[in-house]
């Protein structure tokens, strides 16, 4: 068993835990995706007092329903403001076709940007802007894709101007912080962070990337807790329970990682695929759930039959299993696609295989 052990921890040392860096998304609830289309739609609470807006083509979280309303991660909304999200293209497109307006393009692109297509998220703002050069939703849902594509000086001046023009929507500023953390500017990231949340203490997403920076400096324990807000906020929020769970997971709680990678994969088993179940493998196999972890290593195999990681994850586990002949023959799959750097650390554990099959 002790040479069982030495490979394990070869394998760790080399692979690690959590791979891939957060993805970001506005999720969709109790399994379906809303997106709301008037140019702004108001929420109230259970007994109909109001309690704030979103802009057009905001992606929603429903919570629950009752009768023509909605409970979303907001408050509550009619039914008659939102359309499922996997209609919502071709709802904004017909608008536009009958009549093109700056916010119906802004609001379009809202949804190419939580689809990832980022680069038709800012043609549309672009044609918005030229029908109304001061059409603050198109300056904000540009930046949001302009951060996602790395062009994060372009995305701050966009930021800058969508809160000229309209400052009190605290949702700017969140993504704006998220903007600052990718430039690694992370005083002024949580600086509009609380500029978000004192605006809109529901805000999810500024707890969320507060968590980012936190996870980012070092601190796991406060980002656990900002990330546990966030998904107080909205349960449904697979973002936050994928981060917190490659928190738990560099603390080395593996069950609580391997719960909260559990939930984000229910919630949206799309999500973030490959990573979500490759990070949830490695969990599992912490926890010596091998036959699992082999599991969520195949999955994530299924999807990038390349993915590197994912094989020695597979390797590992047989070797924790005492076969070894799997085990050598995953790591040399391994070995095959490793570029120069990584060969030698690969070749390593793959020596610690043959020298246990050779025995």
């Amino acid at each position: 068993m002790r040479r069982i052990v030495v490979v394990g921890l070869a394998f760790f040392a080399l692979v690690g835990g959590a791979r891939g860096e957060p993805k970001d998304a506005e999720r969709g609830p109790v399994g379906t995706h809303v997106v709301s289309t008037p140019a702004e739609v108001r929420f109230v609470d259970a007994g109909g007092k109001p309690l704030g807006a979103v802009r057009g083509g905001t992606v929603l979280d429903v919570l629950e329903t009752k009768g023509e309303m909605l409970r979303v991660d907001r408050g509550w909304i009619s039914r008659k403001d939102v359309v499922p999200q996997e209609d919502a293209i071709e709802f904004f497109s017909r608008q536009l076709s009958d009549a093109p307006t700056a916010v119906g393009y802004a609001s379009r692109a809202r949804v190419w940007n939580y689809r990832g297509e980022y680069d038709e998220a800012i043609h549309d703002c672009n044609e918005g802007l030229r029908l109304d050069p001061d059409c603050a939703t198109a300056y904000d849902r540009r930046a949001q894709a302009l951060t996602a594509k790395g062009q994060v000086d372009e995305a701050l001046a966009d930021f800058e101007r969508a809160i000229s023009l309209t400052p009190d929507y605290a949702s700017t500023y969140s993504y704006r912080a998220r903007a600052w953390l990718e430039k690694g500017d992370f005083e002024r990231a949580l600086a509009d962070c609380d500029e978000a949340l004192n605006r809109d203490p529901a805000i999810y997403l500024a707890h969320y990337v507060r968590g980012r920076v936190w996870t980012r400096q070092g601190a796991s324990e406060k980002a656990i807790a900002s990330y546990g807000r966030a998904i107080a906020l909205n349960p449904h929020y697979v973002p936050a329970l994928n981060a917190r769970g490659n928190d738990w997971y560099g603390r080395g709680k593996f069950a609580e990682a391997e719960a909260d990678y559990s939930a984000a994969i229910r919630l949206d088993p799309k999500f973030d695929i490959v990573h979500v179940h490759y990070n949830r493998g490695n969990a599992r196999l912490r926890q010596g759930k091998t036959e699992l972890a082999k599991a969520d290593y195949r999955e994530a195999l299924k999807h990038d039959a390349s993915y590197l990681p994912a094989m020695q994850g597979l390797a590992a586990c047989f070797a924790a299993q005492h076969d070894y002949e799997a085990a050598v023959e995953w790591q040399e799959k391994a070995v095959k696609l490793a570029n120069a750097e990584q060969k030698a650390k690969l070749k390593s554990v793959l020596a610690h295989y043959r020298a246990a099959q050779n025995k």
